[in-house]
């Protein structure tokens, strides 16, 4: 018989967003954290089973014609579970994954993946030092 395993709610979610980084707002479905000196905000939406993970990088009005075609690169082989986005006017770095089923692992990971490429956007637009090539070299 399988092990009943938890299913990830607002509760539990802000307990490990307490436990991996600073909190400076928490509201139900949504907080504001500090994580690698960076803002962050984290939403969810329980009835669709959704999460997002999400910082301001850029305004769009700094950014150049050339900057989406290299933005879609990354997108594919180099910002690993996080992307780029445009929303509101900005260029966000943003992970989304179901709430229900998502680990601890899976949060911290996705607060350094958008850490990382909010931080590194203008540079290597990389997640971390892994790439996925599919095979390519």
């Amino acid at each position: 018989m399988l092990a009943s395993i938890a299913l990830m709610d607002n509760e539990q979610l802000g307990e490990v967003l307490e436990d991996n980084c600073r909190v400076v707002d928490a509201r139900p479905g949504r907080w504001l954290v500090e994580f690698a000196g960076r803002r962050m905000l984290v939403v969810t939406d329980e009835a669709q089973d959704r999460m997002r993970i999400m910082a301001v990088v850029a305004s769009c009005e700094d950014l150049r014609p050339r900057d989406f075609r290299v933005l879609l690169a990354a997108n594919f082989d180099r910002t690993l579970d996080a992307r780029y986005a445009l929303a509101g006017g900005y260029l966000w770095a943003a992970y989304l994954h179901p709430l229900a089923d998502l680990t601890e692992h899976q949060i911290a990971d996705g607060l350094a993946q958008v850490a990382a490429i909010a931080e590194n956007f203008g540079t290597s637009y990389a997640a971390s030092e892994l790439t996925f090539t599919g095979g390519r070299h």
